[in-house]
């Protein structure tokens, strides 16, 4: 199958990927393969054999066995994107799998398919051949492995269909009836927190029919290889026939729940972090005692790095993603944020060495002018840079007292938008937090300046609305940052048009998340090129999670707190349901840190990709601790 139209489309948009054509399979020697395609009422069902043929036994690995369901799943000029792309949200939960296809622009239709018969453990990916660095790669399948006896055969079936989006897409699941509804409260807990996990049967079951095994792994450090350890069977009682398994999880780590209903299996895994205070300090303590370049003379001295944790050794680059600038720039801002409440000699003591490398290194005190590296580097665009330099000296401020940082961030807020910021969409730009400051310091004209530009920068998104015009590929972050400017400026004036737009950009951000049952899964933002541009290994793969989940999380909760503000009771569920998924998103990429305090960029989450093995956490700490730094602004 080459191309999928629905005729309804008004984009006639071809669903399909165009490298490796859909339903080519990857297979073993001795497995042959056999298939089967039924097109029926605005469905298409579709069947995959795969035969033993010998007369021995074949023992099947991971990755043996594979379908391409290659998707249009790239990132490339907004139009196309907005029109003619989807993000492939994918689950392999073994008997209860799908893939919830959503056009990225919301236009109805979209597609979705449901595995009926068979196992499927993972995906992969094959990005080989001519393909832009946008392109996320012909998605495969993974059947799961087992021994087939001679003769033998897998059956994988599925079947495709239409939906109106993610809602829809849920509620035609439950018209399958192998399908096993499986939802927790929550997949990221902290230590002490209960699990409240409930599991409904599309076909009514006994309750001897439904069984629940734990198997729990540590989560100690980056580079540590752990086991899953099974821990037995779990306990659960039955109400209206869901089943409803509710434990409180002291110890940190992964879980995983093995679920058996009647005859179909499946899982659900949830992750168990150090409550937010003691890793926030773990953190801390480690980025001072290993993170921090000391060498008097150097250009880098008292600047925090990336560290590299298979070397155990900090690592620099002078090049866009490895330097000592941008995003490096967090874990200054958590340490400065970590005094606000804690009196700590320590960590007071690395962040005034810190503050003198950013005051002589990386920012002109005099002009506002932030430089993308040490050594006032100023060879690359670092525009987008200045409003974390700014929230830097805002948090400075706030636990120093000192006016003069206040002075600082406005400094180089005043140098952002001279620069052109009014036209950018940059993340993190502290609005409501830091016209707060300059009220409390009666500092009235700067605060007039930063409001009357961010007014100016709220009239330029939305007359862009979803184009995003300026950019040339379309991006999580950017339609984060334009609803969370839109969300500030709205909570300061209060005019209605910047909620309306807000809630249009909030429309496209939702599409960027999936909620299938998997910690690293739920409510986290779709990225597969974080990588390929922070890690050490520079890969292709799908990030989940990623530290930018956090910024939907930020968006979610200030659009919910609007909610809660106007107390429309016609909106009290949808306040409550933005909350939820608030909170996880948040928490989504609390698996990157570890009990001893170190942290991975990213986690890279599919089986493989063009045949190299994924699954781990790369050992780079870089731009994770963000994530820290805002769960402590939103949720401490």
């Amino acid at each position: 199958m080459k191309s999928l139209v629905n005729p309804q489309d008004p984009f006639e948009m071809n669903w399909l990927g165009e490298h490796t054509e859909w339903g080519t399979v990857r297979t073993v020697d001795g497995i042959t393969v056999s298939k089967g395609r039924k097109l029926g009422n605005n469905i298409i069902k579709e069947q995959y054999v795969f035969r033993n043929d010998t007369n021995r036994e074949i023992f099947l690995r991971e990755g043996d066995l594979a379908i391409y369901t290659p998707f249009r799943d790239s990132y490339e000029d907004v139009q196309t994107c907005l029109e003619a792309r989807c993000h492939t949200h994918v689950w392999c939960g073994g008997e209860v799998s799908y893939v919830c296809a959503l056009r990225m622009g919301d236009v109805e239709p979209h597609m979705g398919l449901c595995l009926t018969s068979g196992s499927l453990c993972s995906y992969s990916f094959d990005r080989e051949g001519k393909r832009g660095p946008h392109d996320r790669g012909d998605l495969l399948l993974n059947v799961t492995p087992r021994v087939v006896k001679p003769g033998e055969s897998i059956d994988i079936e599925w079947v495709i269909f239409w939906h109106k989006g993610k809602h829809d897409f849920y509620k035609k699941l439950e018209n399958f009836t192998n399908y096993v509804r499986v939802e927790a409260d929550k997949y990221v807990l902290y230590e002490g927190e209960t699990l409240h996990l409930r599991i409904k049967s599309m076909t009514p079951v006994m309750e001897n029919e439904i069984y629940i095994e734990r198997f729990y792994k540590e989560h100690t450090s980056v580079c540590g290889k752990a086991a899953w350890v099974d821990e037995g069977p779990a306990v659960f009682t039955m109400a209206r026939g869901i089943a409803c398994l509710d434990q409180e999880l002291g110890r940190c780590g992964e879980y995983e729940y093995r679920i058996r209903v009647g005859e179909v299996h499946t899982l659900c895994r949830v992750y168990v972090s150090p409550a937010l205070e003691e890793l926030t300090a773990k953190r801390c303590a480690f980025i001072i005692k290993h993170q921090q370049y000391e060498k008097k003379g150097s250009h880098l001295s008292g600047a925090y790095l990336l560290y590299d944790n298979e070397e155990q050794q900090i690592f620099y680059q002078n090049s866009k993603e490895y330097n000592a600038g941008r995003e490096r720039l967090g874990m200054g801002i958590l340490l400065a944020r970590y005094l606000q409440e804690h009196v700590n000699e320590e960590v007071a003591a690395s962040l005034s060495a810190y503050l003198h490398f950013v005051t002589h290194e990386l920012v002109n005190t005099s002009t506002g002018e932030v430089y993308g590296d040490a050594g006032c580097d100023d060879t690359r665009d670092s525009v987008d840079t200045a409003p974390w330099a700014a929230r830097f000296f805002m948090e400075v401020y706030r636990f120093s007292c000192n006016k003069e940082f206040l002075k600082m961030a406005i400094r180089i807020m005043r140098w952002f938008y001279d620069q052109g910021g009014v036209e950018r969409y940059a993340v993190a730009v502290p609005m409501s937090e830091l016209i707060e400051c300059l009220e409390k310091e009666g500092m009235r004209q700067d605060s007039l300046y930063l409001l009357g530009r961010f007014k100016e920068h709220a009239a330029w998104l939305m007359e862009n609305g979803v184009k995003y015009e300026t950019e040339k590929h379309f991006d999580q972050k950017m339609v984060a940052a334009a609803a969370n400017d839109l969300l500030e400026l709205y909570a300061i004036i209060g005019e209605k048009k910047c909620l309306e737009a807000a809630e249009d950009q909030l429309t496209i951000l939702e599409l960027f998340g999936g909620r299938a049952p998997d910690h690293r899964l739920y409510e986290t933002a779709l990225r597969y090129g974080e990588n390929r541009n922070k890690g050490k290994y520079q890969i292709y793969g799908d990030t989940l999670p990623n530290p930018c989940s956090v910024l939907t999380g930020m968006v979610y909760l200030k659009y919910a707190r609007i909610l809660e503000h106007e107390g429309d009771p016609e909106l009290d569920l949808v306040q409550k349901q933005f909350k939820r998924k608030a909170y996880a998103a948040l928490r989504s990429a609390l698996s990157l840190f570890f009990e001893d305090g170190s942290a991975g960029c990213t986690y890279l989450y599919p089986y493989a990709v063009d045949g190299r093995p994924e699954q781990f956490t790369d050992p780079y700490a870089n731009d994770q601790d963000w994530v820290l730094y805002f769960l402590q602004m939103y949720e401490a």
